[in-house]
């Protein structure tokens, strides 16, 4: 995560592009998940980045975030996870994420204060 916060920006389309990795880790990186897939990680990495602490406030517009994962899903979050990825694919997640960087990457800043990305308008 330290590389990651070190490459700053440069890091988000590297992450975007590991999130139709499927490949496992050898344990999974999240208490009591089964498995995690370097997507996952991916995904997760990436959702993180650009959330506020109050974990509420979501910086990247019109891309799933744990939000989206979990509207309408009375599991728990590999669970809501899995079944998105079943109905949705990894690569629409991929190919939103891209299309928001795309369109943001000029103006996404890293903001000290809430150790979070913000777009600037």
């Amino acid at each position: 995560m330290q590389e990651i916060l070190a490459r700053g920006t440069d890091a988000i389309p590297t992450l975007i592009s590991q999130l139709t990795d499927a490949g496992h880790t050898k344990e999974p990186i999240v208490d009591y998940w089964r498995h995690t897939s370097d997507g996952d990680i991916a995904f997760m990495v990436l959702t993180d980045l650009f959330e506020e602490p109050d974990d509420k406030t979501f910086n990247m517009p019109d891309v799933p975030n744990w939000t989206t994962i979990m509207h309408g899903c009375n599991y728990d979050a590999e669970s809501c996870w899995r079944t998105y990825i079943r109905k949705h694919r990894r690569q629409s997640v991929q190919k939103a994420w891209l299309c928001a960087w795309n369109r943001s990457k000029n103006h996404i800043y890293w903001d000290r204060t809430t150790q979070c990305f913000r777009i600037s308008s």
